[in-house]
C-alpha cells in the first residue's frame, strides 16, 4: 500500500483494469483492505461507475459488501451519491433487497437520464426498507 493506504487493488480498480483487477484476487490479495478514506476497491470501481469491474469483483472473491467508509457509505450508497446508478443497482441487487428490473425504454436515454430516473427511484426504495 502508498501514502493514501492504497493498495495495487485499489489503484487497479480506480483505473477500470479488469483483467489487473482479476490477476490480483486470483493471487489472494485482500478484497477489503480500506484506504484512509475507508473506501475498499469495490468502493472505488462503484463510485467511478465501473459496472465490469464491479462485477468482477464480486465474482471472483467475496467482498463484504456491507463494509462502510468515513463517511458511513456502503459501495452501494458511495456509487449512489457520486450518481452511478448502474453501480449502485449491481450492488443493491447483490445485497438482496428488492427493487425489480430497470425497464430498457424504446428510445435509448442518456446515462444522465437513466441515472436520474433510477435514482429517485431506487432512494425512495432504499429509505422504505432502511426504516
Amino acid at each position: 500500500s502508498n501514502v493514501q493506504n492504497r493498495t495495487a487493488l485499489h489503484h487497479a480498480a480506480l483505473q477500470n483494469e479488469e483483467q489487473t483487477v482479476r490477476v490480483l484476487l486470483d493471487a489472494g490479495i485482500t478484497v477489503n483492505h480500506a484506504n484512509e478514506e475507508g473506501n475498499t476497491a469495490l468502493h472505488e470501481a462503484a463510485r467511478m461507475g465501473f459496472v465490469d469491474t464491479v462485477e468482477t469483483i464480486l465474482s471472483n472473491a467475496k467482498p463484504d459488501i456491507f463494509i462502510v467508509n468515513h463517511q458511513n457509505q456502503t459501495a452501494m450508497e458511495y456509487a449512489r451519491v457520486a450518481g452511478e446508478g448502474l453501480c449502485a443497482s449491481v450492488l443493491w441487487n447483490k445485497m438482496g433487497l428488492p427493487l425489480g428490473k430497470l425497464e430498457v425504454p424504446p428510445r435509448p436515454k442518456t446515462k444522465e437520464e437513466l441515472d436520474d430516473e433510477f435514482i429517485e427511484m431506487f432512494w425512495k426504495s432504499y429509505c422504505d426498507h432502511r426504516t
